[in-house]
């Protein structure tokens, strides 16, 4: 999954989103360090990778609206 598409399944979400998929978490972490999501990734010993996603940030909304993402 690209983080292009996963920003487009996730425009319209009630949030926060939990996400333990790793290709999900990965696109967390890209978006998150881009400013286009407010997200935290933490990881598990036993569980592996989480992503807690707070909000799509006006930076994100905006490259949604702009075709970009």
């Amino acid at each position: 999954m690209l983080p292009t598409e996963y920003l487009r399944e996730i425009e319209n979400a009630r949030f926060p989103l939990e996400e333990t998929d790793p290709a999900k978490v990965r696109c967390v972490e890209l978006l998150r360090a881009v400013s286009y999501l407010d997200a935290t990734v933490s990881t598990d010993a036993h569980e592996g990778q989480r992503a807690h996603v707070k909000r799509i940030t006006w930076m994100g909304r905006t490259a949604l609206e702009n075709g970009q993402s």
